[in-house]
């Protein structure tokens, strides 16, 4: 896998051989059929994870918006044939949406929202094509096993856009980025998916082993998993 010196993830991943071993061991124990989608798929760990775990019994489909992020998921996911790279944002309406382009070494910080991070706040923001996860799901014909969203800080917008695809397949959702500016919000609404469409709203642990959510808890992982 091709990776950037001194950028966080790529850093990680050559030191130990793996990034998140919580969310690793838990695709590696939940995802065997069906599609992966992978939104903010950054330089595509979690995509040739997937891509690896499903062989010819399924398809990723990334999401990577930024044309320089989206370069290296690209060089690192050639040659991968079960792997469909967007270079589209994610969020509740199709249009258009302004992103930030940190530059490659903060590149996981991009977002559509406000960046966490010490980075400049006048970094450049880029306007790209949207999507929803509905309307994608609709038109590929999928029937998605698992999304994951990192999305830094636009879990909300991009749940609010795939409740139909919640409604109809029923995929694992687990939420990779976590943020105390969107926690009451996201929450919200997760419970009231949780309600209306039978889903439980779990935390996942660096072991990759699901529990309930308990009250003060700022979980890095969120899982909505069907009932």
């Amino acid at each position: 896998m091709v990776g950037v010196v001194s950028e966080p993830i790529s850093t990680q991943i050559e030191r130990y051989g793996f990034y998140e071993p919580g969310l690793s061991r838990f695709l590696i124990e939940h995802l065997s059929v069906g599609a992966f989608i992978d939104v903010g798929a950054h330089f595509g760990y979690f995509s040739l994870l997937a891509a690896s775990l499903l062989g010819d019994r399924g398809q990723v489909h990334s999401f990577e918006p930024v044309p320089s992020t989206s370069q290296v998921l690209e060089m690192n996911c050639s040659g991968v044939s079960n792997i469909a790279l967007n270079g589209l944002a994610v969020s509740n309406a199709v249009g258009r949406v302004s992103i930030t382009d940190l530059g490659i070494a903060f590149s996981a910080y991009n977002t559509l929202g406000t960046p966490r991070t010490d980075r400049p706040v006048d970094s450049p923001r880029l306007t790209v094509a949207s999507t929803t996860l509905d309307d994608y799901v609709l038109d590929q014909r999928l029937n998605p096993a698992m999304i994951k969203i990192d999305a830094e800080n636009w879990d909300l917008a991009i749940v609010q856009g795939a409740v139909e695809t919640l409604r109809a397949h029923r995929p694992i959702v687990v939420l990779e980025a976590w943020d105390e500016s969107i926690a009451e919000g996201t929450v919200a609404l997760f419970h009231e998916i949780r309600r209306e469409l039978r889903y439980e709203l779990m935390k996942l642990d660096l072991r990759g082993v699901l529990s309930e959510i308990t009250e003060g808890d700022s979980p890095d992982s969120l899982v909505l998993q069907p009932r």
